[in-house]
């Protein structure tokens, strides 16, 4: 299974106001970006986003990467250990 989690730099030359961030409306988005799977019910997923956001959702994407090939993440080695 191939996911996909790829990212653009919104062009800062533009002269229009930067856009919002899609995900904490917040922060003004620096990036676009766009998770794809060729999981049969999985719906492509695009915007825009802050650094903070861009950075959670880098985070994620490992997390469920790594969920998925069965490799323990250092939290959850940490967890076993207390």
């Amino acid at each position: 299974m191939a996911d996909t989690l790829a990212f653009s730099v919104v062009d800062l030359a533009d002269s229009r106001p930067p856009y919002p961030c899609s995900l904490c409306s917040v922060k003004p988005a620096s990036f676009q970006y766009h998770i794809d799977s060729d999981e049969p019910t999985f719906q492509q997923l695009s915007g825009s986003c802050c650094l903070g956001c861009a950075n959670n959702l880098l985070s994620s994407f490992e997390e469920l990467r790594r969920a998925r090939s069965g490799e323990s993440t250092s939290h959850d080695a940490d967890a076993v250990a207390n």
